[in-house]
């Protein structure tokens, strides 16, 4: 499946308010990290995210999502702690993806560089390997 810029512009909108929802949420779960719904809103809100992307087959925006979603859902079932600094980074790469999105839509072209630092933050967090540069998995 090629790329769908044109459908990427179409959906950015949507992607930035449900980006917004998930960072409310977020902050939600850090005001009371032991009200897990917060954290359950969050998980479906980035989950909507990295579903979407996948259909527009934008390869540096599905893995970013995705270590997202994964991230969030590792923190629900306590593979990761809901501490402050893991919580800055999911929030930092949610609210950080449509900017990206933007950018690609008027550029019509990855730039995978630039969220490569933000997927290998959350891939440490989640004790995951770290991806290199010249990989881009879909």
């Amino acid at each position: 499946m090629d790329q769908d810029f044109v459908a990427l512009q179409w959906v950015t909108g949507e992607i930035e308010q449900t980006s917004e929802q998930f960072g409310k949420a977020l902050l939600g779960y850090a005001d009371d990290v032991s009200d897990q719904t917060r954290l359950r809103l969050a998980l479906t809100h980035a989950h909507q995210i990295h579903a979407t992307l996948r259909l527009l087959d934008i390869a540096s925006a599905v893995q970013l999502a995705r270590e997202v979603e994964e991230g969030v859902q590792a923190m629900l079932h306590g593979r990761i702690p809901g501490s402050e600094s893991n919580l800055q980074v999911l929030l930092a790469a949610g609210l950080q993806l449509p900017g990206y999105l933007r950018r690609i839509a008027s550029q019509r072209q990855e730039s995978p560089l630039d969220v490569l630092s933000l997927v290998n933050e959350l891939r440490v967090r989640s004790e995951e390997r770290r991806v290199g540069k010249e990989c881009r998995s879909r």
